[in-house]
């Protein structure tokens, strides 16, 4: 993965997680368009079946945090001080791919062959992504 999610704090490479999945805009649009071909159905259904046969654990979020790699990033940046232990890890989660899908639907209303606006984007969606998760002792 380009984004190297081992490296820095844990704030530091979901924000590289955010600008790698901005370079898959195709991607996005089958996840955020008005009749995504994978809806939140098959979401839950798949999450239904990946707990299912994972063993049972005392702590949930932290369950999570070990099958899902962005949960683990955010796990990672709890650790480290640089994400707000304050949030719970699945609410993370969840707000940075709605602030990506956000972030790319605006792109595409206002053009996406349009590079300065799919910067703007991507630049807004940081931004978002940095000041509702980032701790208060974190560099923003």
């Amino acid at each position: 993965m380009k984004a190297r999610p081992g490296e820095g704090t844990g704030l530091a490479a979901l924000e590289r997680i955010c600008a790698e999945l901005f370079t898959l805009p195709d991607v996005l649009t089958l996840l955020f368009a008005d009749n995504p071909i994978i809806s939140d159905e098959s979401f839950a259904e798949a999450a239904a079946e990946s707990r299912s046969g994972a063993e049972s654990s005392t702590c949930a979020e932290s369950a999570d945090a070990e099958d899902d790699p962005l949960e683990a990033v955010i796990a990672k940046g709890q650790a480290d001080g640089s994400i707000d232990e304050g949030v719970p890890i699945g609410w993370a989660a969840a707000f940075v791919y709605l602030t990506i899908g956000s972030g790319h639907l605006y792109s595409v209303s206002v053009g996406v062959d349009d590079p300065t606006a799919r910067a703007q984007s991507l630049e807004l969606t940081i931004r978002a992504v940095r000041k509702t998760l980032a701790s208060s002792g974190a560099e923003c």
